[in-house]
């Protein structure tokens, strides 16, 4: 029974985190030159629910998933970066590592879920813009293309900071306002094994 709990679960999340993507402006919101996603946050929540290896799956199924959105309806000046795995699938599965690390060592600290919760939320999403706009930054150096941004490697570091920190900030508050309460929610019913 656990088992088909837990698949009937990862179902949903990847089905919401596949629903977020391709639907514009519903998990991706683009800004400009960046865009600001949601998507983060089934996965938060799988590992939160159901632990490491949910994450993982989760993570992999948001990677591909802005990897099908960079292919279908690029619309941002750094998007066609995201065709890449290295940029799209890579630092989503870093990201899903760092829930369940995050989760299973907050455990250890914190023994209110919802602490616990937060913790991983704001950690994890910090990480989350780390890793993706790492892989960006290193996509776009030297190419000619991305010179709109700018021409030296201090600019263009410059600009990831810009968006690392308004990114990071309001994904943040997006993973604690929406993860938090839906994963509690869901560990109390399965806890009562609704």
């Amino acid at each position: 029974m656990k088992n088909t709990r837990e698949l009937t679960l990862n179902a949903f999340f990847i089905a919401i985190t596949v629903l977020f993507a391709v639907v514009p402006n519903l998990g991706i919101l683009q800004i400009g030159a960046v865009s600001i996603t949601i998507l983060h946050v089934p996965v938060i929540i799988a590992g939160l629910v159901l632990g490491m290896k949910s994450a993982l799956i989760n993570s992999f199924a948001f990677g591909v998933s802005t990897l099908f959105v960079a292919l279908t309806r690029s619309t941002g000046i750094l998007d066609p970066l995201f065709i890449n795995p290295l940029v799209s699938v890579l630092p989503r599965l870093g990201f899903g590592l760092m829930v369940g690390l995050t989760y299973n060592l907050s455990k250890k600290f914190i023994k209110n879920f919802t602490g616990q919760a937060i913790v991983v939320s704001v950690v994890s999403t910090f990480f989350h813009s780390v890793f993706v706009l790492s892989a960006l930054f290193i996509a776009t150096l030297g190419r000619a293309e991305f010179a709109v941004i700018s021409t030296s490697t201090k600019g263009l570091f410059l600009f990831f900071f810009g968006v690392f920190v308004s990114n990071a900030l309001l994904e943040i508050g997006a993973a604690i306002l929406i993860a938090v309460p839906v994963a509690g929610a869901l560990k109390r019913l399965n806890r009562g094994k609704l």
